[in-house]
């Protein structure tokens, strides 16, 4: 059970043997591709971008990448500076999963255009760096830790089999923390839920701060604008009695 793990036991940190990162090779799971120790019960995770969260039940890391930075670790704004965190995988081959985990220098806010915006990334992504087409099951908000992610799913071909792309935006102060997972059609049943789990089990190591809220930002403005409006007035209504 992923509750008997507790995230304060021993846990992982990235590898440290790198490599160019290749969305393909954890997407589309080639036999040969990841060298991987499975685990029996679900490890904790320690990333020294500064969160920790547990991994779904068999997974553990890629001995193939490290941290670094690259456009291709996950979706992102344009001009965002994204670093691949870490990579794990329950396996090689077409039947293996993978999950890779990316922090993204833009910050993320939760409003009612949250989900046009991540799917429009998903989908320029997987276009960009796959030359696959990704066709959208849901997006909706999901537990992360004390706060919420916005998760999103879809069906993509890659390689003539079909695989469930599931993706997590986690805001992260003024950053965000972005999850992708490939699964095997046959599997996301089982372990679509069990992604959630670990982004539920999600923590960070010190207080996040939350970027303003649009509205807060628009309402900052107005506020700003009606008060120069104020002071002009005064102003001239002072002129007008002096002269």
């Amino acid at each position: 059970m992923l509750v008997s793990h507790r995230l304060g036991d021993p846990g992982l940190t990235a590898a440290t043997t790198c490599r160019t990162p290749d969305p393909r090779m954890w997407f589309t799971m080639p036999a040969a591709g990841l060298a991987v120790g499975l685990s029996a019960m679900p490890l904790a995770y320690q990333s020294a971008s500064g969160f920790r969260m547990l991994l779904p039940q068999g997974f553990a890391p890629s001995a193939e990448f490290s941290q670094q930075g690259t456009a291709a670790a996950a979706p992102a704004p344009p001009g965002a500076r994204v670093v691949l965190d870490s990579v794990f995988t329950d396996g090689t081959g077409p039947t293996a999963s993978s999950l890779a985990l990316a922090v993204v220098d833009a910050p993320l806010v939760l409003d009612n255009g949250t989900p046009e915006r991540v799917a429009a990334l998903a989908i320029a992504y997987l276009r960009d760096q796959l030359s696959s087409e990704l066709r959208i099951e849901w997006v909706e908000r999901v537990p992360a830790g004390r706060g919420e992610a916005m998760e999103l799913a879809g069906r993509v071909e890659l390689d003539d089999q079909e695989r469930v792309a599931q993706f997590a935006f986690v805001p992260f102060g003024d950053r965000q923390i972005v999850l992708t997972a490939s699964l095997p059609s046959s599997r996301f049943a089982t372990l679509g839920p069990a992604i959630e789990k670990s982004l539920a089990s999600l923590a960070f190591d010190r207080p996040v701060s939350q970027p303003p809220s649009r509205r807060a930002a628009l309402g900052a403005a107005i506020g700003g604008l009606v008060g120069l409006v104020v002071v002009a007035v005064r102003f001239f209504a002072h002129r007008v009695r002096v002269s």
